[in-house]
Parts: C-alpha cells; structure tokens; sequence
C-alpha cells in the first residue's frame, strides 16, 4: 500500500476514495500518519465539504492516529492521563459522526474539530517526533506540560475535603446571570486560584461559606458532579482538570467524559463503570 493512493493532501475523497475501513492491519508503518496528514487538512477547510464527509474524517483522525500508537507499541508505553486523552478524543469523535448535520453550527462545531485536529497531531508526534513541527502545526508545543500541570491539580483536588471539593467545582462554575440584571457577577477564580484558597482555608480549619446571595450555582449541584468526577479512572480526572477552562464548567467536562466512556464501548474499551461488562475473552484450545 503506496502514499500515491492516498487522495490529494487538504481534499475531501470523492465516492470510491480512500477509506479507514480499506486500511488494512498490517499497513506499512507510516502509512496511517500520511493518511492522518490528508484528513487534518481536510479538516481545516471542513465548512467546504459535505457535514457527512467531515464527520467521519473527525472519527477516522483519532482512529488513525491510536492505530498507529499501537502499531509501534507505543501505545503500551504512554502514561495514564495521555492514554485517557487518546480514550476521549476517540469518544468525541465517534459522537461527533453521529451529529445530524441540521444541528451542526460553524461556531461550535469549528472548535470541536480544532480540537479533536489538535489531539491527533500530538499523538502523531509521538510516533514523528523528528517532525514534529513541520508536519504537525495543529499539536500545541505546550500539550505536554499543561498534561502534567493538570495530573498535580487533580492529586490537589482529590487532597481537599470533600466539601472544599465541592466548593471548587461550585465556584469554577460560570456563573448565571440574567439580562436584567445590574449586579456585577460573582467573582469566577481560575483552577489555579480556586485550589489554591480552598486548600489555604481548609488547613486554616474553615468551612467552605454559603453561596452569596443572587449566586446561582448551586452547592448540592457540585456535589453530584463531585461523585461523578470520583467515579473516573485517576488518568480521566487528570483529562477533565486538564480540559477545564473560565469558559467551560467542571459539571459539563465530566459529564462529557462520562459519555466518552460510554461511546467508546463500540472500540471494545470497556471502563470505570462498563468495565464489568467488558466482552469475554475468547477460549484458547
């Protein structure tokens, strides 16, 4: 299998194309990484193409890519935090490709796939380290370290009461507020920030305070996803610290990882809560 199969680098295949499904296992090393390098371009030019085409170019990037990792075994050799990413991605694109195009909005969707694109081209660089740069601009030169930044603030988070837990997430939360409303918003820490008072005050033997008034996010809500966020394997909970952002609450990051989980059952992982019902292994005679 040739790279002059592949079809034009930055185009959509037409009918009869290359497929992920026609890659064969014992593909030539290497070859999944050209095939990934058409599909990242591609997808950068997404709103030209049929939502049909995007959607599974979206799915076949991260399958590419987690190939390819196990194919040099490399996969055997990441670190947790770094396989649950890998794991997450391969969900977000799996529910990516089954998004009706009526629902898909160029805003929205833009930034999914910058990020599923971004993912891909880190693992890529695992497996072409020598190019990283020139071959993989969509991989964030600092990928690496906010991984391990955000593997110290879930040992911090899991370190605290868990009512201090519930108080960071309450407070991560971008605050509601309505149109009508002149009160400035409650004060809306970054993750550093939020850790960083909550462990200060718990040694200092405080109890986390009652909400202010007109601050709408709810205590008993935080504490759900508290539970929720436990129930993670420890590489996940690194994944949901490493993915919050002001703009983006812890609630939705761990429910979409809990549906990563539950999606990706359909690439035989079976985790945390599916775990148990992992398919069996096949007899050896």
């Amino acid at each position: 299998m040739s790279e002059s199969m592949l079809d034009d680098v930055g185009s959509f295949p037409q009918r009869g194309g290359q497929h992920l499904e026609e890659v064969a296992p014992e593909a030539p090393i290497g070859f999944r990484l050209s095939l990934l390098r058409t599909r990242l371009d591609a997808l950068g030019q997404w709103q030209n193409a049929p939502w049909a085409e995007v959607a599974e170019f979206a799915r076949d990037a991260v399958l590419l890519v987690w190939d390819e990792l196990r194919s040099r075994g490399i996969w055997e050799t990441l670190h947790l935090r770094d396989q649950a990413a890998l794991h997450w991605s391969l969900g977000r694109g799996r529910q990516v490709s089954s998004v009706n195009a009526d629902f898909v909005t160029s805003e929205r969707y833009s930034a999914i796939l910058a990020e599923l694109c971004a993912e891909a081209a880190y693992f890529a660089t695992l497996c072409d380290p020598k190019r990283r740069t020139a071959r993989w601009p969509e991989s964030s030169p600092s990928r690496s370290s906010r991984a391990a930044e955000a593997e110290t603030f879930a040992h911090r988070f899991r370190a605290l009461s868990p009512d201090w837990q519930a108080e960071t997430f309450r407070l991560l939360e971008p605050p509601e507020r309505y149109r009508w409303e002149s009160e400035p918003p409650p004060p809306h820490p970054s993750l550093a920030e939020a850790l960083t008072d909550a462990e200060a005050k718990s040694f200092a033997g405080q109890q986390p305070p009652k909400p202010l008034c007109g601050d709408r996010r709810q205590t008993t809500h935080a504490v759900t996803y508290v539970g929720r966020f436990h129930a993670l394997p420890h590489g996940w909970q690194t994944e949901v610290m490493r993915r919050l952002t002001p703009a983006v609450s812890p609630c939705s990051v761990v429910s979409q990882g809990g549906g990563c989980i539950n999606v990706i059952r359909s690439d035989g992982v079976y985790l945390a809560w599916n775990a148990r019902h992992a398919a069996p292994k096949p007899t050896v005679h």
